[in-house]
Order: C-alpha cells, then structure tokens, then sequence
C-alpha cells in the first residue's frame, strides 16, 4: 500500500485496527442499513468496529461525537458515513474539519479518482474528508453504501493499520 520496497518495518497491514462507525442522517425506525452495510464491510476485512453510532445531521452533534470518539483508547480510527452531500444539512465535513490537525487530501483525491469510473462528472458535487484527530486518523464519507463502500474496500482498510502506525 504505497510503501517503497527498501522498508524494512514490519508490514502493518497484517494488523487488525478497531474503528467507529458514525452514521450522519442515515438511520431510520428501521435500522442504519448504511452503518450495517459499513461495519460488515470493515468486520469482513478482519478489522474491528468497537462502536457504533447513529446521528442527526447537527453541526455539533456531529462534531462532539467524532472528539469523543477520537479520545477513547478502544478506537483506533473513526469512519463516518453520511452529511458529506452539498445541501444545506449536510455538515460532517464543517463539522470534523476543525479538529483535524493534519488534513489528509490524498483520500479525497483518490476516492474521486476510483468513484468517476462509476459515476462520472458527478464526481464533482462528492465530498469526503479524511484527517488526523488527536493522533486518531478519521474519514469522512459518503452515506451510498456503494461508494462508502468502494473507499473502505480500496483504501480505507488498506492504508489504516500504516496510519495507526505511523501515529503511535
């Protein structure tokens, strides 16, 4: 996962990392069908997912969510899914931005690079948004199961035990 080929450090992406999965606006009555589909995804990569939460789209809410989460010693990356659209309600990006204090656009830029084969110059109007939280890597993306999919599969889970890694 982009590593040279002259690094002698053990090969992280043997091991496990226990993340948060925060569903943004996505959950019903019914269920999070977005937050199953997503922690089924990460359980399937052998990674773990140690919490599980469900919110409104508030600003603050939102944020003082992901500031708990990124302090707690049973979570090694958090990963939200939903808010990340254009329309007024969608926040999760302003929310967490602030409390990054390394901000991660390769995600993004990758992310959009992998989704345009599926979607074309729709691309465009896709936020994400991925950084360094006390010491925590988090990722923002987006509530289609599809497409949140794509960026846990192909590079969420891969690069997380580097990140985890390089941080401690």
């Amino acid at each position: 996962a982009g590593r040279s080929p002259t690094d002698t450090t053990e090969d992280s992406s043997e091991h496990t990392v226990d993340m948060a999965v925060v569903t943004v606006g996505t959950a019903t009555e019914e269920g999070d069908p977005t937050g199953d589909a997503l922690g089924a995804a990460i359980e399937a990569t052998g990674h773990h997912v140690t919490v599980r939460e469900r919110l409104r789209a508030e600003y603050d809410g939102v944020q003082q969510a992901v500031n708990t989460l990124v302090g707690r010693s049973d979570v090694d990356v958090v990963v939200t899914a939903g808010g990340v659209g254009i329309t007024a309600s969608d926040v999760t990006v302003e929310a967490v931005h602030p409390l990054f204090e390394k901000v991660l656009p390769g995600f993004g830029e990758v992310f959009r690079s992998l989704l345009f084969d599926e979607i074309g110059t729709g691309i465009v109007g896709v936020r994400t948004a991925a950084g360094v939280a006390d010491g925590t890597p988090v990722f923002c993306l987006p509530a289609d199961e599809e497409a949140a999919g794509v960026a846990l599969d192909e590079i969420v889970t891969e690069e997380a035990p580097e990140l985890v890694a390089q941080l401690n």
